[in-house]
């Protein structure tokens, strides 16, 4: 494309801003305001009027500011409209407004004004003063209309009264002193929000200060009724005390929302409706736990008839082989019952394993495990017998050393031990019949046992012991390196560390330890050759902490801590986002904060919030790829309490008074006599409203025909709100 001509500022050209509009598809030379600009490339000129700010539209305010009061909603150039409310001692204002545009006049109640310069006094009439802000310039015109309300002398009423646990009965009339609300078992608290009248009324709720138009609370509902005072005083000292009666339910709930037992999985699996479930278990299971959890909070429980506390462990509870029966009784808190059945069966024992094995020569390797069969030993010349000590994991099990019975837990008679190879047999009998061999290789040769092992970054695991040649050992982040001490029994005998040559008894090192296990290998070597060899895995913890973690939308709970991985936080319906923020401890760890990767310390976001639950994950991973760390937010966004509607036509007739949303009581005059039907069409302000007319679901926007019956006919539009709680009900009488 050619290049087209640079365009002039204001002060270059004479005051005239010049803009290059291009197209592709031009190719003609224009001659405008006695510049000629080459089109070929698709550049015609305009004289559009200067910029104003980035982001701001042609007549748009760059600010508008009152004297008296503040502005409702908070001032934003997209929004023309608004509200002031001033006590009745206030009698005038002022208006200041700016411009977007340099060029741009403005008058104010059709008076011109200096932009950025106060405007004024305009007079304030007790009530409602309209004042328009027009923004004037060339090819644009906007008006801004601010409504300002004077309150008359004080009073004390209340302006509205607001209660979260439910709506009030009868509908909120100043006038009006005594209100009724149900509520919901589940709902365990309100607030309350009020405003009065005249804004120098002061407001106490249940004898404490509270402030006009904020929300008071939470107030905590017992079940039945709970009471609420709201007592208004005006500056004159006239008193008006309203009250609230919130009744809460009791709940009839008794299912149980998760039922688990330690013995082993519920066959079917659970579900709430579901009472009977069966359990296989092995014989080495004794006993069991049982976990229920209700599914409502005010529900109690009993197991076998003893009481128990809903998601806590029961037990244990001891089984007995053949069939063991569990119920567990669910009481709601109106006395409602349900019970449930476990039936648990324990078949006999088939159990032939061991559950310890030594000897008192020393420890074998590799080190026991009731799986493992084959061990090897290596006692010096001088250990001439040996026994044997073999636990069954059973108790119904028997066992033989040699062909020759032994009790369980008993050493066995002393076995003599040839120099070379000795095979020591271990055979266990199941009280089913069933048989498992151990077998333990005894080498008796010089000694290449170890007398000591050390090791500077902490104790050993297990304790150190000549026959036993592994260990493990867990340390610190922060610790880095370790040195080991290695001391032989056999003075002829050499060591070796990790390869090197070792000096017994000293200490040998430092050695550099790694994220993650870090293998050190200690070898003896005996004068006729013979080696053995020890191992200590040194494993090193990798840092997958966070170090903090936050949310524009708010404070999670509990407060953060590293070790909690699990948080909570409810936000109302207005917040639609939030961003995340999360700081690690190791700087050489990563994050992801729901599965995409984010700098440490660094705001995540935002984060788009649905109505119900929304989750938020955060990994750590450590520097090792491996060892990770999950934390997890849990935000709750209410739903919306808009249940008032944006629209309501019915014809034929004319409708009196003129629809306000705020309005719920009209008149529709001039149907005629035979007419028989009149046509409503309601349309709800927040998308997620119903509308019921004369008790039919209508979706918003759609016309209902209702039957006309006599000269008056009631028709009822309810709206309900996406809480389904809040509720607004418009009534018209349609005359024919």
């Amino acid at each position: 494309m050619p290049s087209a001509a640079p365009s002039r500022s204001p002060r270059q050209s004479g005051g005239l801003h010049w803009a290059v509009v291009c197209s592709r598809r031009k190719s003609t030379f224009v001659l405008l305001q006695g510049l000629l600009l080459a089109a070929a490339g698709g550049c015609i000129p305009s004289s559009d009027p200067p910029p104003g700010p980035p982001g701001s539209t042609p007549g748009d305010l760059a600010s508008l500011v009152v004297s008296a009061g503040a502005l409702s909603p908070a001032f934003d150039p997209a929004v023309t409209s608004y509200a002031v409310l001033v006590p009745n001692a206030t009698t005038s204002t002022t208006v200041t407004a700016t411009a977007a545009e340099r060029l741009a006049k403005i008058s104010i109640n059709n008076q011109a004004a200096t932009p950025g310069q106060p405007f004024g006094p305009i007079p304030l009439a007790v009530g409602q003063t309209t004042v328009t802000v027009v923004v004037d310039g060339p090819g644009f015109n906007k008006t801004y209309t601010i409504v300002v309300t004077r309150a008359a002398a004080a009073i004390a009423d209340l302006a509205s009264l607001q209660v979260s646990a439910g709506g009030l009965s009868p509908r909120f009339d100043p006038q009006v002193l005594a209100y009724s609300v149900l509520a919901a078992n589940s709902t365990t608290s309100t607030t309350i929000t009020v405003t009065t009248a005249d804004t120098t009324a002061t407001v106490a709720i249940n004898n404490l200060p509270a402030r006009s138009g904020e929300t008071f609370g939470p107030i905590p509902l017992n079940l039945g009724p709970n009471a609420v005072t709201i007592v208004v005083t005006a500056p004159g000292g006239a008193v008006k005390t309203y009250s609230v009666a919130i009744v809460r339910g009791a709940s009839g709930i008794a299912d149980l929302a998760s039922l688990s037992l330690s013995a082993g999985a519920l066959s079917p699996g659970f579900t709430p409706d579901q009472t009977s479930y069966r359990i296989a278990t092995g014989n080495s299971t004794t006993q069991t736990t049982i976990t229920a959890v209700v599914a409502d909070a005010t529900a109690s429980l009993t197991v076998n008839g003893t009481p128990a506390t809903s998601g806590q462990p029961f037990g244990p509870i001891g089984l007995t082989i053949g069939v063991n029966i569990l119920t567990v009784r669910v009481t709601a808190q109106d006395g409602t019952a349900k019970v449930y059945t476990i039936e648990i069966t324990r078949p006999p024992s088939s159990n032939a394993n061991l559950s310890a094995l030594a000897l008192s020569a020393g420890s074998f390797s590799p080190a026991f495990s009731e799986d493992q069969l084959d061990y090897s030993l290596s006692v010096p010349s001088t250990t001439a017998s040996t026994t044997v000590t073999a636990t069954v994991a059973d108790e119904t099990a028997s066992v033989q050393v040699n062909g020759q019975p032994v009790g369980s837990g008993q050493a066995s008679p002393p076995i003599a031990l040839n120099v070379g190879t000795n095979q020591i047999l271990i055979v266990v009998t199941a009280q089913n019949g069933t048989t498992k061999t151990y077998t333990v290789t005894v080498e008796r040769t010089v000694s290449t046992d170890l007398a000591g092992l050390i090791v500077s970054a902490g104790p050993l695991s297990p304790g150190f012991s000549a026959g036993t040649t592994t260990y493990s050992l867990e340390v610190l982040n922060t610790t880095t390196s370790t040195t080991v001490t290695a001391t032989v029994q056999d003075p002829t005998a050499t060591l070796t560390i990790n390869g090197a040559a070792a000096n017994s008894g000293q200490a040998f090192g430092p050695i550099a330890l790694n994220v993650g296990p870090n293998q050190v290998t200690i070898i003896v070597r005996a004068l006729n050759g013979a080696t053995k060899t020890y191992t200590v895995t040194i494993t090193r913890a990798a840092n997958v902490n966070l170090a903090s973690l936050s949310l524009s939308a708010g404070s999670p709970t509990p407060p953060f801590s590293p070790s909690v991985t699990s948080y909570t936080l409810s936000v109302p319906n207005e917040t639609t986002s939030t961003t995340v923020t999360a700081t690690v401890e190791d700087a050489t760890s990563t994050l992801t904060i729901n599965g995409q990767s984010v700098p440490s310390g660094q705001a995540f976001g935002p984060v788009a919030l649905a109505v119900g639950q929304n989750s938020v994950t955060i990994l750590v991973r450590a520097v090792d790829g491996v060892t990770t760390k999950t934390y997890s937010v849990t935000i709750t966004r209410a739903p919306s309490s808009n249940a008032l509607l944006a629209g309501l036509q019915v014809t034929p007739g004319f409708m009196l008074p003129v629809f306000s949303p705020s309005v719920t009581t009209y008149t529709v005059n001039g149907a005629g006599l035979f007419t028989a039907a009149a046509n409503v069409t309601a349309t709800v302000q927040e998308p997620n409203a119903s509308i019921t007319i004369n008790g039919a679901a209508v979706a918003s926007g759609t016309t209902l025909q209702v039957p006309l019956t006599g000269p008056s006919t009631p028709i009822t539009v309810l709206v309900r709100a996406q809480d389904q709680v809040t509720t607004v009900t418009y009534n018209v009488t349609v005359n024919r």
